[in-house]
């Protein structure tokens, strides 16, 4: 047993460049450059290789759509699975304690799909916020750094204020839309749904949360 531990150690550490970041009840495992097989392979079986060693494996910020577009399907009928078999208050909680697990464990400083990808809409109190933050006039942050979108101001992406590291400049003011995402451990997730699987091509851990929800429903058994 331990020599075929060992084998599969060296092997799925022989394909990627794994980050472990140890938390209080075990780690989490993040693949960083898959090698010899695809994403998905590579994260499939070091999700199987971490299970029951207090670890989890989670897909690459950089494989994370790739991933979910070719899950986009089966995601959708496992959208239409929970609409017919679960209870919206029970899935709302399932969903709380999984943001919460994952979230607990992972810092999105590695990440920044979300700053890359998406605008960001900024309530009238924001703006003065952040203008006063970055020591600019609200009428030069709002002449400088926001566009007009659908739903008012915006920050445009890729957002201006995403470090190099990872780290977002307006940490100590950042807009409630930055902090919220991926809006996983809100209520009403049932009605919500396409909002989590479109979270899924971006968020890693969005990505991570519906795989568990699959397991945890048993989804794969009914799966046609």
């Amino acid at each position: 047993m331990a020599n075929k531990k060992n084998y599969q150690f060296r092997h799925i550490f022989s394909l990627v460049l794994a980050v472990l970041f140890f938390v209080d009840t075990g780690a989490i495992c993040v693949l960083q450059r898959p090698l010899a097989h695809s994403p998905e392979k590579v994260y499939s079986e070091l999700k199987k290789f971490t299970k029951g060693w207090g670890c989890v494996a989670m897909i690459s910020p950089k494989n994370v759509r790739v991933a979910a577009e070719k899950r986009e399907d089966e995601n959708l009928r496992f959208r239409t699975f929970l609409k017919i078999h679960a209870d919206p208050n029970e899935l709302d909680r399932q969903f709380l304690a999984l943001h919460r697990e994952l979230f607990d464990g992972y810092d999105c400083c590695q990440c920044g799909n979300c700053c890359r990808e998406y605008s960001t809409s900024l309530s009238e109190d924001e703006i003065v916020s952040i203008s006063a933050y970055l020591g600019m006039t609200r009428q030069k942050f709002l002449e400088d750094c926001l566009i007009r979108g659908r739903d008012g101001l915006e920050l445009p992406a890729p957002c201006r204020f995403l470090d190099m590291d990872g780290r977002c400049r307006l940490q100590e003011c950042k807009p409630e839309e930055c902090r919220g995402f991926p809006y996983t451990d809100r209520p009403n997730r049932m009605m919500s749904l396409l909002s989590v699987i479109s979270a899924a091509r971006v968020c890693p851990v969005a990505y991570e949360i519906l795989a568990r929800l699959k397991e945890l429903y048993h989804f794969r058994k009914h799966r046609r």
